[in-house]
């Protein structure tokens, strides 16, 4: 028996066939590199008192998504110097002992919907999910500022909530970002 008998022999008894070209082409959709959210930024009072960042996110899937429904959001935050304006939850800070972390409901964003929400700059206050940011020195001149949303395909609604943690909630959330925007602190 030859090495090539005695592997088509193999085969036939491991149930593998050989493999041949489709007839027709494959379609292969990839979900995970769709966008489903696309973010806008928008500023207004660039180099004066009146600075503000305006965002809005825009549904861009077929299918409803969930983004929060929280009157806290958004937040500000400061991410390595850049400037976070966040309609989501950051993770918990690892230098703080927190005894209880609000989970948000949220609400439907419909296919074609968008959201939008605006922070003003000046005073420049930082504040997130967990409470407000110490009070750091005054920036001033060129920040780089960013948009991020957080969303997710399923609802969290009161029952919903009991039952998830801030674990289980990052894991949820899926974060849009827009592209980065120089503006002028005054």
């Amino acid at each position: 028996m030859t090495l090539a008998t005695l592997l088509l022999a193999t085969a036939a008894v491991l149930g593998v066939t050989a493999c041949s070209p489709p007839s027709a082409a494959v379609q292969h959709k990839d979900d995970m590199n769709q966008h489903s959210l696309a973010i806008d930024v928008h500023v207004t009072g660039d180099g004066t008192p009146a600075l503000a960042v305006h965002c809005t996110a825009k549904n861009l899937s077929g299918q409803p998504l969930h983004v929060f429904d929280s009157p806290r959001m958004p937040y500000l935050l400061d991410d390595q110097g850049t400037l976070i304006v966040l309609y989501g939850v950051s993770p918990p800070p690892d230098d703080r002992e927190l005894n209880a972390i609000e989970i948000p409901t949220t609400r439907v964003l419909p296919p074609g919907d968008a959201l939008s929400f605006e922070v003003s700059l000046v005073p420049l206050r930082l504040h997130g999910h967990y409470g407000d940011e110490p009070p750091r020195p005054a920036r001033h001149g060129a920040a780089t500022v960013a948009c991020r949303v957080g969303y997710g395909a399923t609802p969290i609604d009161a029952a919903a909530r009991a039952h998830t943690s801030i674990t289980t909630l990052l894991t949820w959330q899926q974060l849009a970002s827009s592209r980065p925007v120089t503006v002028q602190l005054p």
